[in-house]
């Protein structure tokens, strides 16, 4: 997904593509999967290639929330 989206410039020049893009920029907003997150593109592509084995990764995020006492 990442790799797609890094290489816009190079999909931009195809003039269909950027076209509709322009056309759709209220969805777009100048990124190709703008309206998709990562979990959404992975529930897609294991819809759409289901001879492939996909993994699951589980992140933990820590945040501070206060500095100093209580």
């Amino acid at each position: 997904m990442w790799d797609i989206e890094d290489s816009i410039e190079i999909i931009r020049d195809v003039y269909e593509i950027k076209n509709f893009m322009d056309e759709h920029n209220d969805v777009f907003e100048g990124m190709i999967f703008n309206w998709m997150g990562s979990d959404e593109f992975l529930q897609y592509c294991q819809k759409r290639y289901p001879q492939i084995k996909w993994r699951t990764e589980i992140i933990e995020r820590t945040y501070i929330v206060s500095i100093g006492e209580n």
